[in-house]
């Protein structure tokens, strides 16, 4: 017990954006450890206890796994505040199998949605340790700034490439593509051996 606010994250990317933004003045627990497979995913008890003692639970809100753990979050804790981190961005259908609603659930690996997904931390942070609003704010603005940079280079190396297509084993880069006009194929499909 740190004594620090606590917030849960489904994936490392929220960790990264929301560490960004608050340092270390927070308490960041991640469900989906590194090499954890999201299709697979069931939280135990233990899990689900360290969820309960945090101040919010920050979904991805397109990961197989998370439906249910947010529904019995809910029912078990009420007063969890569970936010939806890739609210209001514009999903795209299809990518990969094994994640819920028929979405690619991979929406931070475009650095415009990943500042939609710092928003939606940033605001609900604010809510938790107001104290804290001159840090964090500086900390955010920082983070759209770094976000921001990063989206102008892949404009300025991606310049003259709409339309064209890059390979990839896994179909996590489809946001990606979708923000400077390029077209992801995938050879590595439903963890099928390719020829």
């Amino acid at each position: 017990d740190s004594g620090k606010p606590v917030v849960t994250v489904s994936i490392e990317p929220q960790r990264y954006l929301l560490e960004k933004i608050v340092g270390d003045s927070i308490e960041i627990n991640v469900l989906l450890a590194d090499g954890t497979n999201p299709e697979t995913f069931n939280p135990s008890m233990e899990t689900m206890k360290q969820i309960a003692k945090s101040d919010a639970y920050f979904s991805i809100g397109l990961l197989g796994f998370e439906p249910s753990l947010i529904e019995k979050l809910k029912s078990n804790n009420p007063d969890l505040n569970v936010v939806d981190t890739s609210s209001g961005i514009v999903l795209i259908s299809g990518g990969c199998s094994g994640h819920g609603e028929g979405y690619d659930p991979h929406v931070w690996s475009s650095a415009r949605n990943a500042k939609v997904i710092a928003r939606t931390m940033y605001e609900e942070i604010l809510k938790i340790d107001p104290d804290n609003k001159a840090f964090y704010e500086q900390n955010y603005n920082t983070l759209l700034g770094e976000l921001d940079g990063l989206d102008a280079y892949a404009v300025e190396k991606l310049s003259g490439k709409t339309g064209c297509a890059f390979v990839v084993w896994h179909p996590s880069l489809s946001y990606f593509a979708d923000d400077y006009g390029l077209h992801q194929i995938s050879v590595g499909q439903e963890g099928k051996e390719q020829s």
